[in-house]
């Protein structure tokens, strides 16, 4: 198995945008994975950008997490209520070249993270996305270091708030982040997946 440690690195790669298009930015010193609202101008949805992925046409991905640092916790503000797509594209643009997050077309894949009290000033871990990436992958068109995007859309609850830090915030450190761990495919991953039960039979493990 292959894991991959990843973080935003530059601005044009996350951006955040009203549900309804009035307002879009990949510049702003944090973003909103906002659901307190069901006035589509006031609630905002998030895209994050993962340049060059190095994971192959045909492999299985194992697990995926997507992390995101939660700024400060006031009444609701640590309440998240989103649900995470990819965007169902071979290889996608950064959010210099097409400004946009909510119209971008979204995977069938999805998976709804939702969860109060989050640790505040600290990065909060997703539940495993692995299918949303999986989508992406098993595209005709996809090729190793092809550009993915993820795309966070509020929910529907409409009392959460979670302010969360953007590449332009501090150094970048408090980025989104993305880990995934991912087997190959083809004949390598046949036989790496066939020593490995080869191990566990001579070691008893069934």
């Amino acid at each position: 198995m292959t894991t991959l440690n990843l973080q935003v690195g530059a601005g044009a790669n996350d951006a955040d945008e009203a549900d309804d298009g009035s307002d879009f930015s990949y510049v702003r010193s944090g973003a909103s994975y906002d659901s307190h609202t069901s006035d589509a101008s006031a609630r905002y949805n998030v895209g994050t950008r993962w340049p060059s992925l190095a994971v192959p046409k045909g492999a299985t991905i194992d697990s995926a997490t997507y992390w995101c640092w939660c700024l400060y916790t006031v009444g609701e503000y640590d309440d998240i209520d989103v649900v995470i797509y990819a965007e169902d594209v071979d290889d996608a643009d950064d959010f210099a070249t097409t400004q946009d997050v909510t119209s971008r077309t979204r995977t069938s894949a999805s998976v709804a993270w939702q969860e109060t009290g989050v640790t505040p000033t600290a990065f909060n871990d997703s539940p495993d996305i692995k299918t949303v990436i999986q989508e992406v992958i098993d595209r005709a068109g996809w090729v190793e270091n092809n550009d993915m995007v993820l795309l966070v859309i509020g929910g529907t609850t409409y009392n959460r708030i979670f302010p969360s830090r953007s590449y332009e915030t501090g150094d970048g450190s408090s980025a989104p982040k993305l880990d995934i761990d991912y087997t190959p495919g083809g004949t390598a991953g046949r036989v790496a997946s066939s020593r490995g039960v080869m191990r566990g039979v001579r070691r008893g493990v069934s």
